[in-house]
Parts: structure tokens; sequence; C-alpha cells
């Protein structure tokens, strides 16, 4: 229940406030939490408005291209698609993944699963190859990665079975369902 999880947020976000100021990154990470669950309601305005004045402190306190920072970009992201904005969500994740590329963190489960969330936006927009791409390279580097590999998988499998699906390929997504239901 998107309502229900919104007044938690809020709730968590007087309590960091009120403990910590209105500038640390703990609060910014709450109203993070805020704006995405205003995002899934609709409220799309409220959001973004959170969105950058949390994006604000990130930026400040750790730099624009920090993994924090990149990590705030997913939530970034996940706005921008609860708004139909595909493009922005792919600018961002696209940065996002980059960022954790230059610091060789390629077989992390952050890394996986922002490759699993651009391929979903790929996917969204018609960009079906270049969603298959990403997704082979997220599979691959679960393969290589030691920790949270088994969840990481089924989730690369249930992205490439969505592919499969827009891509008219049922043998395809079945295939990639089964892998998920197994594990």
């Amino acid at each position: 229940n998107h309502a229900a999880a919104l007044q938690l947020r809020r709730e968590l976000l007087a309590i960091r406030t009120r403990a910590l100021g209105d500038d640390h990154p703990d609060a910014a990470s709450a109203r993070t939490g805020v704006a995405v669950s205003l995002a899934r309601l609709g409220r799309i305005d409220e959001a973004d408005r959170l969105m950058a004045d949390a994006g604000a402190v990130h930026i400040a306190v750790f730099g624009e291209n920090s993994v924090a920072y990149s990590g705030f970009m997913v939530e970034q992201a996940r706005v921008h698609m609860a708004a139909g904005r595909l493009q922005d969500a792919d600018s961002v994740l696209a940065r996002s993944t980059s960022i954790l590329r230059s610091r060789g963190m390629t077989t992390t489960v952050p890394y996986i699963e922002r490759l699993v969330l651009h391929a979903t936006v790929l996917t969204g927009r018609g960009e079906l190859a270049a969603a298959e791409a990403l997704l082979a390279e997220a599979l691959e580097r679960s393969r290589a990665s030691f920790s949270g590999t088994a969840q990481v998988q089924r989730e690369v499998h249930r992205a490439y079975e969505q592919l499969y699906t827009k891509w008219n390929r049922p043998a395809d997504a079945a295939r990639h369902r089964d892998h998920a239901a197994r594990g």
C-alpha cells in the first residue's frame, strides 16, 4: 500500500530531520523515500521537488561522482519511471552504472541491480536489443559475484522474462521464468 508507505516514510523523515538536521545525508535519504512514495501515488511535482532537495544534499556531502550519489540516482530513476519519463530514467541509470564501473565495482550486487533496472527501462522504451545486452552482462556479473548471487540471478531472469514477453519470444520467456522459479 503506497499510501501507508508514504505515511511511514514521512514519519521517518520527521525523526531524522529533528535528530540530524535538514542537510544531513540520512535526512536526505528519508526525503528520497518520501519522494519515491509520492511518485508511485502519481504526485510527481511534489516528488520532483523533494528529489531536487535530496540530490543537492547528496552532491554537497559526497560529490556527484561518488558511490553514495550513484545510489541516490537509482531512486531518482524510480521517480522518473513512475512519471513515465523513461528517457530521463535511462540517462540517470547509465550515469549511475558508469560511476560504479569507474570504481571497479562490476561484480557487486548494486552494480548488477542497476543493470537489471536499466534493462527494465530500456524494455519499456522498446530498446529490446540494448536491454538484452545489459541483462547478459548482469547474468555474467552475477555469476562472478560472491554475495547475493541466487537472488540477483532470479531478478535477472525475471527481467529477461519481461523482455522476451515484450519481444514476443514466448519460449525464451518461459525458459527464464523457469530459471527464476528454480533460483
